[in-house]
């Protein structure tokens, strides 16, 4: 998605923050697939301006008020001294409201901590260690937080046999003619079912706790100086889960030595 933003929506977004283009610069921020996301630099302060993809998210306001409610538990825990990480606050507008929604499009404000830096993909072991620490702490604290209090933002996200009816449906309708092409990898697929039953079976027996259900490395602020994570970031897929669904994304995306849009299959490796 285009981080392009015309002047007319900053025009009508910014005064809810106290700030102007004309006082203001605003600058694209990350690399994001879904939302569009800025750096907001004004006289008096910095903050990221994030504009949400109402057709990933369906219900933006949801995403909202998931992160405000994680963000405050985790706030708690900090000031016991039980959550080392610094959790992300959405800032509230004039009004005193977390979101901005302007001609149908839904807007939020973000902490912005300086000194920071982001990393695309792990390259060594000690980065595969602090990935899974740094989730490690984040799930820990939400541990007893009350997973129903939140939204169900993208539901059957990771209900196996619903993405197993998606494919299906694909095969049956191959709107591309791409099918030939990949048939030994659907085949593979379609002969998981034991295992997709057994998972099945295993859910059934599992708590439902808070998940984060994106749990890469690049969702991970690191300090300057430190060279150490300092907050989890990227909260939009919050939502109740299972653990194990968070531990498996994480392997997955930390043990490839792809990323997960890599069309160079045939070099793929599990590190």
């Amino acid at each position: 998605m285009s981080n392009v933003v015309d002047r007319n929506s900053l025009n009508q977004v910014l005064p809810f923050y106290h700030c102007s283009l004309n006082n203001s610069t605003v600058s694209a921020l990350g690399n994001g697939l879904i939302n569009q996301t800025y750096l907001v630099r004004s006289i008096n302060s910095s903050f990221v301006l994030q504009r949400i993809n109402k057709h990933v998210f369906k219900q933006p306001e949801q995403v909202v008020e998931n992160a405000e409610l994680i963000n405050s538990h985790l706030h708690n825990k900090k000031e016991q001294n039980q959550y080392p990480l610094t959790p992300m606050w959405q800032i509230t507008t004039n009004n005193d409201s977390p979101m901005v929604i302007v001609e149908e499009e839904y807007w939020r404000a973000i902490q912005f901590i300086p000194n920071c830096y982001t990393v695309e993909a792990v390259d060594t072991p000690e980065q595969a260690k602090q990935v899974a620490a740094a989730f490690g702490l984040f799930t820990s604290a939400l541990n007893d937080f009350p997973a129903s209090q939140l939204n169900e933002i993208i539901p059957d996200f990771h209900h196996l046999d619903f993405r197993l009816q998606q494919l299906k449906e694909a095969v049956a309708a191959d709107p591309k003619n791409r099918l030939a092409e990949c048939k030994e990898l659907v085949d593979f697929c379609f002969e998981q079912q034991d295992f997709i039953h057994k998972v099945t079976e295993l859910v059934a027996t599992l708590p439902v706790k808070v998940t984060h259900n994106d749990t890469k490395i690049n969702n991970l602020l690191f300090n300057s100086e430190t060279k150490k994570p300092i907050a989890v970031i990227d909260l939009d897929t919050c939502m109740p889960g299972f653990i194990m669904h968070d531990f498996g994304d994480m392997v997955r995306t930390c043990c490839s030595n792809l990323p997960e849009d890599g069309t160079d299959l045939t070099n793929m490796q599990v590190r």
